[in-house]
């Protein structure tokens, strides 16, 4: 005949829950601090990457303010280029496309400033006072905001 076993009292299977998650919290401390120096940068699909930031390099026309808004929807805004690095990575991008591109750049007086607020160092041919925008192609352009053109947004990336 058979011995039947006694069930186990409850503080037994209560013990080894709390060892089984204890092990368990111990092995997830270990492997964070194992990775914690590791971050991962994104930028979401259809971006381009570079020095930390993301570029959308829109392919629909519209005046100004609607590609600021565009920006704005995909939490970006309109590019402020910020050194000479940046400016060849944005001229070899739009060179290949067509098309002028709005950037974050605007006259106030006499005087050009990126949306940024830093003031713009160069020189832009200006033929119409209704041109108080400006555009990036194959060279700086100043337009009137309302002319239909392409877009650049700018973020940083997304690190995990």
């Amino acid at each position: 005949m058979r011995r039947l076993k006694k069930p186990r009292a409850p503080s037994q299977y209560l013990r080894a829950v709390l060892v089984i998650v204890i092990v368990v919290l111990k092995v997830v401390e270990i492997s964070t601090l194992l990775f914690i120096g590791d971050i991962c940068e994104l930028c979401p699909l259809n971006w381009d990457a570079f020095n930390g930031k993301c570029y959308f390099f829109s392919e629909d026309r519209n005046n100004l303010s609607f590609g600021e808004n565009n920006c704005e929807l995909r939490k970006a805004e309109l590019i402020s280029i910020e050194d000479l690095e940046e400016q060849a990575f944005i001229l070899s991008h739009v060179s290949s496309k067509n098309g002028h591109f709005w950037i974050g750049l605007h006259k106030n007086g006499s005087h050009w400033y990126w949306k940024t607020g830093g003031k713009f160092q160069g020189n832009i041919l200006v033929t119409s006072e209704e041109h108080q925008c400006a555009t990036y192609g194959k060279e700086l352009s100043a337009e009137s905001c309302f002319n239909p053109n392409k877009w650049i947004c700018k973020k940083n990336m997304s690190r995990f």
